[in-house]
């Protein structure tokens, strides 16, 4: 029986989807992922201040774009009205100078503001950003310039759903930039078969995307070395209209 089968999975899927409107099923999910263990490593790998830990994260993010072989620079991309969807502690792109406004988003952010050490994680707005514990499904509609999501699609219950609203948020000609990791298998363990309840194939990914108007302008499957997934790397702009969306 797949995990997607089972009761467990059932009680697992309504405390994600209860996440924005009951804080404390955040809060449960997020120690039963280990959470507070990731921020304490990722915290004592960083031991500096939060302008420094957000440096090092945009720095990733630029490489492993680059090594993919995006065929342009990351930073470049990233401009105008940005949702940093799955945005974990905070986001990597608060130094970007194109970002004129900045949303990050993310169902588990209450959690992680009760237990980053350094205090990145924060809730509301400042300034030009804000952070909210929440779901794509409650932005508004033709809001943003681009939406950005890394290693984040496949950690929740439903893809499809996520990838429906990611169209429908960004403005015409507005793009996607999709990291995710890709596989038709149901993921070794229980810890895996927790953190990444949904499988879906690179195949699949792409009709998702063709289905609700995002067009791919360019998309690399780089094999992941840890497990059977490959990383697909996907950069995709909304053309409103241009197909029936359904």
């Amino acid at each position: 029986m797949h995990y997607q089968e089972t009761e467990e999975y059932k009680k697992d899927q309504e405390a994600y989807e209860a996440g924005d409107r009951m804080p404390a099923e955040v809060f449960r999910v997020a120690q039963r992922w280990g959470i507070e263990s990731k921020l304490a490593s990722l915290d004592a790998k960083a031991n500096t201040s939060k302008e420094a830990y957000i440096a090092k994260r945009l720095d990733n993010h630029k490489m492993v774009w680059k090594r993919a072989g995006m065929p342009c620079a990351l930073c470049s991309v990233l401009c105008g009205k940005v949702l940093d969807l799955g945005c974990g502690t905070v986001s990597a792109f608060e130094s970007l100078p194109a970002i004129t406004e900045l949303v990050g988003i993310d169902p588990a952010l209450w959690a992680y503001t009760r237990y980053a050490p350094n205090k990145s994680a924060r809730l509301g707005r400042t300034g030009k950003y804000l952070y909210v514990s929440g779901v794509i499904q409650n932005i508004k509609d033709e809001d943003f310039d681009v939406v950005y999501s890394f290693n984040a699609i496949d950690h929740g219950v439903d893809w499809e759903d996520v990838i429906k609203h990611c169209a429908r948020v960004l403005k015409d000609r507005g793009y996607l930039l999709l990291g995710v990791h890709v596989s038709d298998k149901v993921r070794d363990g229980p810890h895996r078969r927790l953190t990444h309840p949904c499988n879906f194939s690179i195949e699949q990914l792409n009709s998702e995307l063709w289905h609700n108007g995002l067009v791919k302008v360019w998309q690399e499957p780089v094999p992941n070395p840890r497990c059977s997934t490959f990383l697909s790397y996907t950069w995709a702009m909304k053309l409103k209209g241009a197909i029936d969306v359904k």
